[in-house]
């Protein structure tokens, strides 16, 4: 524990019914609120550190289920493409910024060693207010240094979630995509299904090899108008 505590603060001089003046000292009420302060909010530090631990543990485990189920859905066909190779650099992202939070401190402080306390106040075992001053002191210091680090956790569990939001984007337009081949979302997928559509259509058109596609499709929306007022297709 460190040693600069401040010295004792004491009120102007009060003069005595005697004529003598008189040091008056900051009452050992005071002293006492005040160490029970520090306790208290060193107890409050811990405690949300804890929870922004637990809270990163869900985020973790919401992003492996995401992963799971949409990823392994989308990547089904074995093919990387745009949306799925973004959802995998967010996935990495989110799970190494978890990971980051999760890792213990070693630097972090939140009660203080009762050997260490009792010999270094021993000289001051009848002055309950001054052991009172001091341990306040001690754990305020403990305090500022441990929100020095857990302020720079906040910042990566911010990344974490963001993370996890977009991450979810790309899965379900990829899977969107396998589900209902969208023209946007698989272009080439969806220009080898319209070829082999037009092919079709040429060969129950009866169309030549090299004949206009365009023409194909033509012929056979007449052929279905034909069929579909009940008029007789042509041979």
């Amino acid at each position: 524990m460190s040693g600069d505590v401040p010295p004792r603060r004491h009120s102007r001089n009060r003069v005595t019914p005697d004529g003598t003046a008189r040091l008056r000292s900051v009452p050992a009420a005071l002293a006492e609120l005040s160490y029970r302060s520090s306790a208290q909010a060193l107890v409050q530090q811990e405690a949300a550190l804890n929870e922004l631990r637990s809270r990163t543990g869900t985020l973790l485990a919401a992003n492996a289920v995401t992963a799971s189920f949409l990823g392994a859905a989308a990547l089904k066909g074995g093919r990387l493409d745009g949306p799925a190779g973004l959802a995998v650099v967010c996935f990495a992202l989110s799970l190494g910024a978890a990971l980051f939070i999760l890792l213990p401190r070693t630097g972090l402080r939140f009660s203080i060693s009762g050997p260490v306390l009792y010999k270094t106040l021993y000289e001051y075992r009848d002055d309950a207010e001054e052991i009172h001053r001091r341990t306040a002191y001690w754990l305020e210091e403990f305090w500022s240094s441990n929100q020095a680090t857990i302020d720079g956790l906040y910042p990566w569990f911010t990344v974490a979630a963001v993370a996890l939001a977009v991450e979810l984007v790309p899965w379900a337009v990829n899977l969107a995509g396998i589900v209902y081949p969208w023209p946007i979302i698989h272009p080439r997928r969806h220009r080898h299904r319209r070829h082999l559509r037009v092919l079709g259509i040429r060969k129950r058109a009866g169309a030549t090899p090299g004949a206009d596609p365009h023409e194909a499709l033509r012929c056979s929306g007449r052929r279905l108008g034909a069929s579909a007022l009940g008029a007789p297709r042509a041979a």
